[in-house]
């Protein structure tokens, strides 16, 4: 968790490879290391070590008066930084939650097979990279960071600061670590293997040996791949990204199992088989009924009616959970594969969308619009930052999550679409916020309504409006880093 080891920091350059990586997986953890950069995620003291690999909230480190709020700040400190980036290449947690020490533990225990690096020169992408200082009684580890290649690190370097590239300390330099790709490596696409061409959307999608929620990953795709499909059948019911489905279907070239959440087209994919049976599946819809669905694609046109020749009045740029009161036959669209003539209106949007850009079936399982294509009318919305007022207030379904005993919840009334978070069964400093994002949670507002338990057990926070938005609810436990979250509405 240490902070900087040098009086200043050199100057910062560009996050990239500054030599071939060695393998696939030490390219990935590059990449993820970078993004992070691009983003303009900051460093904060014990950031990273919660229960899994992720940004978290950091604490005061009792010493550096930088420290002090960094329990305002979401983010990574060294150690946790450089978990995160290579449970992003691998598909699981490969160090733990410990800090830099346990790091050198568990990556140098006889099992893991690394090789250990006592030499700054011939660095290689992916290597993780420890720096301290050096005494005649042996070396004290002090700081970790990865290793773009050459004498270049992405790194987490102190309080205040964004994570940064930038050339490496040498005379810092205590040790690096490269990890051995047969320890936890995952199998390439195997270019022989047979199956239905489609092609998956969404970030770092991990695929499992069994088609059940925590299976062993196998495989990590880092963006949206065109992938064979050979066959799916129901299991788990996983729920993301604004949809719930119990389908999984088998990629034979990985050997592995993804949600079919995460493949373009309807629920139950109309031209694969059912596993083991070969039972066609193409009249069947793997939609749950309900009016929360999501879209798929990126720049989703959302127009005025039902038909590409009406105005446009909104763009929707990313995957994003939406509400669909009702849908209606319009313009025949023809894109992505597939051709469609039926419409759905969003109301949070005031518009359509083609349903070939909605998941789930081409009809989808809610009303037909009135006739003379009349639609309901937009909730009354509420002001952000009042109390909730709506008395038809629920907690939607899959939107709690528990910590350490306390309940944590995003609150919803459809009566004025607004939404809020609760916790309950807490104690004296916990705390509790919403995230709302306008781009289906690729980035938000953090913590709106920040709110902290004083007296009792439960609190709740102001209502924020949460119309043609998707909110999310989380928390934390007084004087511990790690942060919940439920997923996003």
């Amino acid at each position: 968790m240490t902070a900087t080891i040098s009086p200043a920091r050199a100057a910062d350059v560009p996050c990239q490879l500054y030599a071939a990586a060695p393998n696939r997986l030490a390219d990935l953890a590059v990449k993820a290391a970078c993004a992070e950069v691009a983003a303009g995620t900051m460093y904060t003291w014990g950031g990273g070590h919660g229960a899994r690999p992720g940004k978290t909230y950091g604490y005061f480190d009792g010493q550096d008066e930088a420290s002090r709020h960094d329990d305002t700040v979401l983010g990574f400190d060294c150690s946790g930084f450089v978990r995160y980036v290579w449970s992003q290449a691998v598909g699981y947690d490969i160090v733990g939650s410990g800090a830099t020490g346990n790091e050198v533990k568990v990556l140098t225990a006889p099992t893991a097979k690394n090789t250990v690096i006592y030499g700054p020169g011939g660095l290689e992408p992916g290597d993780i990279v420890f720096f301290g200082d050096k005494h005649w009684y042996g070396n004290s580890i002090e700081h970790v960071a990865l290793s773009l290649g050459g004498d270049r690190i992405a790194e987490a370097a102190q309080s205040g600061t964004p994570l940064h590239a930038r050339v490496l300390n040498a005379d810092k330099f205590v040790m690096a670590i490269r990890i051995n790709t047969d320890t936890v490596g995952q199998p390439g696409p195997d270019p022989g293997a047979s199956g239905a061409a489609h092609s998956t959307w969404g970030t770092w999608i991990r695929l499992g040996e069994q088609p059940v929620h925590g299976s062993r990953v196998v495989a990590v795709l880092p963006g949206p791949t065109q992938v064979k499909v050979n066959c799916q059948r129901r299991s788990d019911s996983i729920t993301a990204e604004g949809t719930t489905n119990d389908w999984w279907s088998y990629l034979p070239e990985y050997q592995g199992w993804i949600t079919n959440i995460y493949l373009q087209g309807p629920a139950v994919l109309p031209d694969i088989p059912e596993c083991g049976t070969g039972r066609d599946l193409s009249g069947l819809s793997g939609t749950p009924g309900g009016g929360q669905f999501s879209t798929w694609g990126s720049d989703v046109n959302v127009r005025g009616g039902a038909t590409t020749a009406a105005n446009l009045v909104a763009t929707i740029s990313a995957p994003t959970a939406v509400r669909i009161t009702c849908q209606a036959h319009g313009g025949v669209v023809d894109a992505e594969g597939y051709v469609n003539d039926v419409w759905s209106y969003l109301p949070d949007y005031h518009g359509w969308v083609s349903n070939i850009y909605i998941q789930g079936p081409g009809v989808l399982p809610v009303p037909e619009c009135a006739s003379g294509g009349t639609v309901p009318a937009a909730a009354a919305t509420c002001t952000d930052g009042t109390e909730p007022t709506g008395s038809d207030a629920r907690t939607p379904s899959g939107r709690s999550v528990e910590l350490e005993g306390r309940l944590i919840e995003l609150r919803y009334s459809d009566s004025t679409e607004c939404g809020w978070g609760r916790i309950s069964h807490g104690g004296t400093g916990d705390h509790i916020w919403v995230d709302r994002s306008s781009d289906g949670g690729a980035h938000w507002e953090p913590q709106l309504g920040h709110t902290t338990i004083t007296d009792g057990q439960d609190v709740h926070t102001v209502q924020w409006r949460d119309s043609g938005v998707v909110m999310r609810a989380c928390g934390s436990v007084a004087g511990r880093p790690d942060v919940v979250c439920t997923s996003w509405f």
